[in-house]
């Protein structure tokens, strides 16, 4: 290559180089200096690089937080064989990065140098990459001491972290067919006006708005993690039945390594929620046999999980509740431990598999007197071993009202075995007595802008209760409940950015 060739191609990369578009995903800086570059001949294409010697090294200015890597390639002149090469990575003057490999020839070849041929590629990273602000980045051949290395320089701004504060908001109602988790029986006995002190309800069935206010703290460091504090509120307002009515209350941390894994942390507590009229075996005489019961909640979660790392992800979670039950209902009191797994595959693009175990674990405290215990009391003990098999489907099903739209599926079976110590006779609703959950629950969500979805869903749930001390329990402990609706979401609304 002619001195003048050269020099109009070292102008033409520096140009390239100054105005290279802010956020380019690489860049090609130019080293200090008059090195002049060397072309080669790569899949029929020219690339440009420069030649590294022992000696004289290349210094490159780079503005940081920025990537940098030089692809590497040895020139063999005469004989190919291998080569063991040493070079050293400086940030103004401070060796930071070394590399050891053995180049072996490859098929690139040298238009202006007949008879050579250019080694393999070898990727030369800068470990940590470059640090804030503008810094000489040294490309040094420590060995061997005789030939050429020739390197192509890139570097890539680094996304500076972001703080956001994001606000979401999402508006439902659903209708409940049996609000009060009643069994048909009772339900008939309701309808037929029968034992009013055991129903002091307007109705079993009820429609519910359900609003929903979340604000979110985020952090994000572009393609590395991304940490997020989170403070959700939630409330489910009955319209016949107000007393049903409840709110929650939740506060999380995640924290995410993109590729990697993520860690969740999050407390949760639900402050009065009523069950129904229950029978009460200590109420005095000429008062009603049942009460209203009703208890407050709070709980603790952690979640362990693989982001999309490994085949299947995996991830594995905590839970720690407490349920504290009105004074008249305290045997019912409770601490509940639940320990779950989870694997989630995607087959094909747009279809993601959720498969989870879990098994929940609870101690009643089963007394309401003071010096009873749970085997002495002739309360009920309520503690049970309960195992959950779930499964969730999520397909993206193409357009709906010319809309983009997603199908939820989810089903659930749960066996729940209570673990009373007391004889048939002292507790027969709860002495070997096990109890079958099914859930079956299905959506369509359709994405009306980017920040606005309108999800139609539906649910059906029912209890199979046995009892070898009570044969006909069902009649008053099994129940059926089907639940639809739709939620009109608003999300990412950026409220500092």
């Amino acid at each position: 290559m002619s001195p003048d060739r050269r020099a109009i191609l070292v102008l033409v990369l520096a140009a390239a180089a100054a105005l290279a578009p802010v956020g380019a995903a690489f860049a090609k800086p130019v080293p200090a200096g008059s090195v002049a570059p060397v072309a080669l001949q790569i899949s029929g294409k020219l690339h440009m690089y420069y030649p590294v010697t022992a000696g004289l090294p290349l210094t490159f200015s780079i503005e940081g937080p920025a990537s940098f890597e030089a692809i590497a390639r040895w020139r063999f002149e005469g004989a190919d064989d291998p080569v063991d090469v040493e070079v050293e990575i400086s940030v103004d003057g401070e060796p930071r990065t070394r590399h050891v490999y053995r180049a072996v020839a490859g098929t690139a070849a040298y238009p202006d140098h007949p008879g050579a041929r250019a080694g393999r590629p070898t990727r030369l990273t800068l470990d940590g990459g470059v640090p804030e602000g503008v810094h000489a980045v040294r490309v040094a051949l420590v060995r061997p001491q005789d030939g050429v290395l020739d390197v192509n320089p890139l570097s890539a701004a680094v996304p500076r972290p972001s703080l956001r504060l994001i606000g979401a908001a999402a508006l439902g109602t659903a209708y409940d067919s049996n609000i009060f988790r009643y069994s048909d029986s009772d339900i008939d006995d309701l309808l037929d006006g029968e034992r009013p002190d055991r129903f002091p309800i307007e109705s079993a069935d009820d429609v519910r708005f359900e609003p929903a206010v979340d604000l979110s703290l985020v952090r994000i460091e572009p393609g590395v993690r991304s940490t997020t504090l989170s403070l959700e509120t939630d409330a489910k307002l009955a319209v016949l039945n107000p007393e049903k009515s409840f709110s929650k209350f939740a506060v999380g941390l995640h924290e995410r390594r993109d590729g990697v894994a993520y860690l969740s942390l999050r407390y949760e507590a639900i402050p009065d929620y009523l069950v129904r009229a229950l029978w009460d075996a200590d109420a005095a005489e000429g008062e009603g046999a049942y009460r209203s019961c009703s208890f407050g909640k709070q709980g603790f979660v952690a979640e362990i999980g693989s982001d999309r790392s490994l085949p299947v992800d995996l991830a594995a979670h905590w839970r720690y509740e407490e349920y504290r039950y009105d004074p008249e209902f305290i045997e019912y009191d409770a601490r509940v431990v639940t320990w779950g797994i989870r694997g989630t595959v995607r087959p094909r693009r747009g279809l993601r598999l959720d498969l989870g175990y879990s098994l929940r674990q609870s101690a009643a405290k089963g007394y309401d007197e003071p010096g009873e215990t749970r085997g002495t009391s002739d309360e009920s003990d309520t503690s049970y071993d309960q195992d959950l098999y779930e499964l969730r489907a999520r397909l993206e099903a193409g357009r709906l009202w010319g809309r983009d739209a997603v199908l939820l599926l989810r089903g659930a079976v749960a066996r729940r075995f209570y673990l009373t110590e007391k004889s048939r006779a002292d507790d027969p609703y709860h002495a070997g007595r096990d109890d079958t959950y099914v859930t079956v629950a299905g959506g369509i969500d359709v994405r009306l802008t980017e920040a606005a979805h309108l999800e139609f869903f539906g649910e059906w749930r029912s209890r199979d209760a046995h009892s070898d001390a009570v044969p006909d329990i069902g009649l008053s402990k099994d129940f059926e409940a089907t639940r639809v609706g739709l939620r009109l979401s608003l999300e990412g609304a950026h409220i500092l950015d």
